[in-house]
């Protein structure tokens, strides 16, 4: 029972401030070569060419780690790394998918903030950001990207809303 809610809650990675309002409604397919999953911790990790899907959402990477408070189960943070890992969300049914990779991604349930870390690339609907950390606050919509490292400076390509698709 446990591990069923830590995957229902693994769709708070949302990449937009909604999803589609079926996605939680949907059932959570996880595929991985091995899962741990820690009641008295509250730490679940799949490693190895993991893919969860749910509704719009489908998030893989080399591994996924969903951090809870026990006993009762309630998701605090999910961790997301891999060569890259990615996401992608539809968060309505008439709009494009945002999409984003990174080599790590972390989404902390309680401000709703997901962090992209490491060659980070976001797309959401005809506008693009990469650097070497993007943030995405989920409820207020705001991205903030920086460069460092491989990718010193920010790229973002922000299209008119009156442009042509």
């Amino acid at each position: 029972m446990y591990a069923r809610r830590c995957l229902a809650v693994v769709l708070l990675l949302p990449a937009a401030a909604a999803a589609l309002e079926t996605d939680p409604r949907a059932p959570v397919h996880v595929t991985a070569d091995r899962a741990v999953i820690e009641e008295k911790t509250g730490i679940s990790r799949f490693t190895g060419s993991v893919r969860l899907t749910q509704g719009s959402l489908t998030v893989e990477g080399d591994e996924v780690v969903v951090h809870a408070e026990p006993p009762r189960g309630k998701v605090t943070r999910i961790v997301v790394t891999g060569r890259p890992a990615r996401f992608r969300q539809r968060p309505a049914p008439e709009a494009a998918f945002v999409t984003g990779q990174a080599r790590r991604m972390v989404y902390e349930t309680a401000s709703a903030r997901l962090v992209l870390e490491g060659a980070a690339h976001l797309v959401q609907g005809p506008n693009e950001f990469s650097g070497e950390r993007i943030e995405y606050d989920t409820r207020r919509s705001v991205v903030t990207a920086r460069g460092g490292g491989g990718t010193p400076r920010v790229r973002t390509i922000l299209q008119p809303k009156d442009a042509a698709p």
